[in-house]
Protein backbone atom coordinates (compact mmCIF):
# COMPACT_ATOMS: atom_id res chain seq x y z
CA UNK A 1 0.00 0.00 0.00
CA UNK A 2 1.43 3.16 -1.19
CA UNK A 3 0.05 4.28 2.10
CA UNK A 4 1.26 1.01 4.01
CA UNK A 5 4.86 1.61 2.72
CA UNK A 6 4.82 4.82 4.82
CA UNK A 7 2.48 3.60 7.38
CA UNK A 8 -0.49 5.76 6.48
CA UNK A 9 -4.18 3.89 7.38
CA UNK A 10 -6.33 2.16 4.91
CA UNK A 11 -9.69 1.68 5.41
CA UNK A 12 -11.50 -1.69 4.16
CA UNK A 13 -15.08 -1.89 4.19
CA UNK A 14 -16.41 -5.60 3.79
CA UNK A 15 -19.90 -6.68 2.73
CA UNK A 16 -21.71 -8.15 5.31
CA UNK A 17 -25.06 -8.01 7.62
CA UNK A 18 -24.02 -4.94 9.53
CA UNK A 19 -24.72 -1.21 7.95
CA UNK A 20 -21.56 0.99 7.17
CA UNK A 21 -20.57 3.84 9.82
CA UNK A 22 -22.07 6.79 8.52
CA UNK A 23 -19.15 8.56 8.84
CA UNK A 24 -17.62 7.03 6.31
CA UNK A 25 -20.47 6.42 3.81
CA UNK A 26 -19.23 9.74 2.30
CA UNK A 27 -16.32 7.67 0.41
CA UNK A 28 -18.08 5.05 -0.97
CA UNK A 29 -17.05 5.40 -4.32
CA UNK A 30 -19.56 6.60 -6.41
CA UNK A 31 -20.41 3.01 -8.81
CA UNK A 32 -20.75 1.55 -5.55
CA UNK A 33 -23.28 4.63 -3.96
CA UNK A 34 -26.15 1.82 -4.61
CA UNK A 35 -24.73 -1.08 -2.14
CA UNK A 36 -23.21 1.50 0.57
CA UNK A 37 -26.06 -0.17 2.55
CA UNK A 38 -24.36 -3.47 2.61
CA UNK A 39 -21.19 -2.62 3.47
CA UNK A 40 -18.82 -2.66 6.90
CA UNK A 41 -15.93 -0.91 7.81
CA UNK A 42 -12.13 -1.23 9.63
CA UNK A 43 -9.22 0.52 9.42
CA UNK A 44 -5.10 -0.32 8.75
CA UNK A 45 -2.92 1.63 11.02
CA UNK A 46 1.03 1.39 11.33
CA UNK A 47 3.29 3.76 13.61
CA UNK A 48 3.41 6.16 11.66
CA UNK A 49 -0.35 7.25 12.69
CA UNK A 50 1.99 8.79 15.97
CA UNK A 51 -1.33 9.74 17.52
CA UNK A 52 -4.30 7.61 18.07
CA UNK A 53 -7.24 9.21 20.75
CA UNK A 54 -8.46 5.54 21.03
CA UNK A 55 -11.34 7.17 23.16
CA UNK A 56 -12.73 8.82 19.81
CA UNK A 57 -12.44 6.21 17.44
CA UNK A 58 -15.35 4.81 16.56
CA UNK A 59 -15.97 1.13 18.82
CA UNK A 60 -18.38 -0.01 16.30
CA UNK A 61 -15.78 -0.48 13.52
CA UNK A 62 -16.00 -3.63 11.73
CA UNK A 63 -12.24 -4.35 11.81
CA UNK A 64 -8.41 -3.21 12.55
CA UNK A 65 -5.71 -4.25 10.71
CA UNK A 66 -2.21 -3.34 12.17
CA UNK A 67 1.11 -3.30 9.92
CA UNK A 68 3.04 -5.75 12.52
CA UNK A 69 6.72 -6.26 10.86
CA UNK A 70 8.71 -5.53 7.61
CA UNK A 71 11.29 -8.12 6.40
CA UNK A 72 13.06 -10.81 8.55
CA UNK A 73 14.27 -7.57 11.53
CA UNK A 74 11.70 -4.61 11.59
CA UNK A 75 8.53 -5.03 14.20
CA UNK A 76 5.86 -1.73 13.58
CA UNK A 77 6.96 0.16 16.89
CA UNK A 78 3.46 0.96 17.92
CA UNK A 79 2.09 -2.68 16.90
CA UNK A 80 2.23 -4.22 20.06
CA UNK A 81 0.28 -0.99 21.65
CA UNK A 82 -2.54 -1.06 19.22
CA UNK A 83 -2.94 -4.78 19.13
CA UNK A 84 -3.86 -3.99 22.90
CA UNK A 85 -6.28 -1.03 22.26
CA UNK A 86 -8.10 -2.36 19.54
CA UNK A 87 -12.26 -2.96 20.84
CA UNK A 88 -13.19 -6.53 21.84
CA UNK A 89 -16.30 -6.15 19.23
CA UNK A 90 -13.88 -5.33 16.51
CA UNK A 91 -12.11 -7.77 14.75
CA UNK A 92 -8.33 -7.13 14.37
CA UNK A 93 -5.71 -8.37 12.33
CA UNK A 94 -1.94 -7.94 10.89
CA UNK A 95 -0.01 -7.45 7.90
CA UNK A 96 3.70 -7.37 6.60
CA UNK A 97 5.45 -5.47 4.08
CA UNK A 98 7.38 -7.89 2.19
CA UNK A 99 10.85 -7.37 1.87
CA UNK A 100 11.59 -8.62 -2.01
CA UNK A 101 15.33 -9.60 -1.07
CA UNK A 102 14.91 -11.59 2.13
CA UNK A 103 13.62 -15.17 2.38
CA UNK A 104 10.15 -15.92 2.20
CA UNK A 105 10.16 -18.32 5.09
CA UNK A 106 12.41 -16.73 7.21
CA UNK A 107 9.89 -13.67 7.07
CA UNK A 108 6.77 -15.50 7.01
CA UNK A 109 8.19 -16.81 10.71
CA UNK A 110 9.20 -13.62 12.07
CA UNK A 111 5.37 -12.60 10.98
CA UNK A 112 4.25 -15.27 13.17
CA UNK A 113 6.53 -15.16 15.89
CA UNK A 114 5.27 -11.56 15.91
CA UNK A 115 1.28 -11.65 15.47
CA UNK A 116 -0.28 -14.62 17.63
CA UNK A 117 -3.09 -15.23 14.92
CA UNK A 118 -6.04 -16.97 16.51
CA UNK A 119 -9.87 -17.68 15.27
CA UNK A 120 -11.62 -14.67 15.18
CA UNK A 121 -8.85 -12.78 13.77
CA UNK A 122 -8.85 -11.56 10.18
CA UNK A 123 -6.68 -13.97 7.78
CA UNK A 124 -2.68 -12.39 7.39
CA UNK A 125 -2.48 -9.70 5.13
CA UNK A 126 1.00 -9.54 3.04
CA UNK A 127 1.55 -5.86 1.53
CA UNK A 128 3.76 -6.04 -1.96
CA UNK A 129 4.41 -2.96 -3.37
CA UNK A 130 7.44 -1.41 -5.08
CA UNK A 131 10.18 -0.14 -3.09
CA UNK A 132 14.03 0.24 -3.97
CA UNK A 133 14.96 -3.46 -3.28
CA UNK A 134 12.58 -4.53 -6.19
CA UNK A 135 15.87 -3.52 -8.16
CA UNK A 136 18.51 -5.14 -5.95
CA UNK A 137 17.62 -8.94 -7.01
CA UNK A 138 15.88 -10.60 -10.21
CA UNK A 139 12.21 -11.13 -10.55
CA UNK A 140 12.32 -14.79 -10.52
CA UNK A 141 14.08 -14.65 -6.72
CA UNK A 142 11.15 -12.03 -5.46
CA UNK A 143 8.58 -14.23 -6.96
CA UNK A 144 9.95 -17.65 -5.12
CA UNK A 145 10.20 -15.20 -2.28
CA UNK A 146 6.89 -14.41 -1.99
CA UNK A 147 6.00 -17.85 -2.51
CA UNK A 148 7.71 -19.49 -0.31
CA UNK A 149 6.21 -16.82 2.07
CA UNK A 150 2.79 -17.31 1.24
CA UNK A 151 3.28 -21.13 1.39
CA UNK A 152 4.56 -20.92 5.04
CA UNK A 153 1.91 -18.84 6.43
CA UNK A 154 -0.63 -21.77 4.80
CA UNK A 155 1.49 -24.70 6.24
CA UNK A 156 1.56 -23.16 9.91
CA UNK A 157 -2.00 -21.53 10.06
CA UNK A 158 -3.70 -23.17 7.33
CA UNK A 159 -5.65 -20.24 5.93
CA UNK A 160 -4.75 -18.58 2.46
CA UNK A 161 -3.26 -14.86 3.33
CA UNK A 162 -4.38 -11.53 1.69
CA UNK A 163 -1.98 -10.39 -0.97
CA UNK A 164 -2.43 -6.37 -1.10
CA UNK A 165 -0.54 -4.66 -4.74
CA UNK A 166 -1.46 -2.52 -7.31
CA UNK A 167 -1.63 -4.07 -11.37
CA UNK A 168 1.61 -2.58 -12.62
CA UNK A 169 4.11 -3.56 -10.21
CA UNK A 170 2.65 -7.00 -9.96
CA UNK A 171 2.23 -7.65 -13.68
CA UNK A 172 6.08 -6.27 -14.15
CA UNK A 173 8.19 -7.92 -11.18
CA UNK A 174 5.98 -11.10 -9.44
CA UNK A 175 3.27 -12.26 -11.99
CA UNK A 176 6.19 -13.73 -14.47
CA UNK A 177 7.62 -16.14 -11.92
CA UNK A 178 4.61 -16.50 -9.86
CA UNK A 179 3.73 -19.62 -11.83
CA UNK A 180 0.31 -18.55 -12.54
CA UNK A 181 -1.56 -19.07 -8.31
CA UNK A 182 -2.89 -15.88 -8.29
CA UNK A 183 -6.38 -17.47 -9.00
CA UNK A 184 -5.97 -19.09 -5.26
CA UNK A 185 -5.80 -15.29 -3.24
CA UNK A 186 -7.55 -12.92 -2.47
CA UNK A 187 -7.04 -9.68 -4.32
CA UNK A 188 -6.51 -6.50 -2.09
CA UNK A 189 -5.89 -3.65 -4.83
CA UNK A 190 -4.59 -0.27 -4.61
CA UNK A 191 -5.68 2.10 -7.45
CA UNK A 192 -6.60 5.84 -6.42
CA UNK A 193 -7.42 6.83 -10.06
CA UNK A 194 -11.39 7.35 -9.39
CA UNK A 195 -12.08 5.41 -11.78
CA UNK A 196 -15.94 3.32 -11.46
CA UNK A 197 -13.69 -0.36 -11.10
CA UNK A 198 -9.96 -0.66 -10.23
CA UNK A 199 -7.06 -1.94 -12.65
CA UNK A 200 -6.33 -5.48 -11.51
CA UNK A 201 -3.08 -7.65 -12.27
CA UNK A 202 -4.30 -9.52 -15.06
CA UNK A 203 -4.15 -13.28 -13.83
CA UNK A 204 -5.86 -12.42 -10.48
CA UNK A 205 -9.35 -12.24 -12.52
CA UNK A 206 -11.17 -10.44 -9.58
CA UNK A 207 -10.68 -8.15 -6.82
CA UNK A 208 -12.23 -8.64 -3.25
CA UNK A 209 -10.57 -5.45 -1.84
CA UNK A 210 -10.32 -2.43 -3.24
CA UNK A 211 -8.20 0.46 -2.05
CA UNK A 212 -9.65 3.38 -4.11
CA UNK A 213 -8.15 6.52 -1.99
CA UNK A 214 -6.36 7.76 0.62
CA UNK A 215 -7.84 11.23 1.54
CA UNK A 216 -10.21 10.16 4.23
CA UNK A 217 -10.63 11.40 7.21
CA UNK A 218 -11.20 9.50 10.96
CA UNK A 219 -12.20 10.60 14.19
CA UNK A 220 -9.61 9.73 16.22
CA UNK A 221 -6.59 9.77 14.16
CA UNK A 222 -4.35 12.61 12.77
CA UNK A 223 -4.13 12.67 8.82
CA UNK A 224 -5.35 11.47 6.19
CA UNK A 225 -6.55 8.05 5.77
CA UNK A 226 -6.98 5.09 3.10
CA UNK A 227 -10.54 3.88 2.40
CA UNK A 228 -11.23 0.38 0.80
CA UNK A 229 -14.43 -1.31 -0.45
CA UNK A 230 -14.83 -4.94 -0.04
CA UNK A 231 -17.04 -7.40 -1.96
CA UNK A 232 -17.64 -10.43 0.04
CA UNK A 233 -18.85 -11.18 3.28
CA UNK A 234 -16.48 -10.48 6.48
CA UNK A 235 -16.61 -13.99 7.25
CA UNK A 236 -14.82 -15.10 4.92
CA UNK A 237 -11.92 -13.35 5.73
CA UNK A 238 -11.19 -14.24 9.34
CA UNK A 239 -9.84 -17.32 11.01
CA UNK A 240 -11.93 -20.15 11.55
Amino acid sequence: MKTLVVGAVALIMCSATNHTSSELQKYVPPSYEDQKHKLTIGIDISKFQRYIDWSEVDSNLHFIVVKATEGVTLKDARFDEYWKRIHPNTVKGAYHFFNPIRGGKEQANFFLSTVRFSKGQMVPVIDVEYTKNFRRTSKKTMAANLRSMILTIEKRLKVKPIIYTNAGNWDKYISPYFAGMEKHYTLWIADYRGLAEPKIPRKFGKWTIWQHTNKAKVRGIAGYVDVNICKVDMEKLIIK
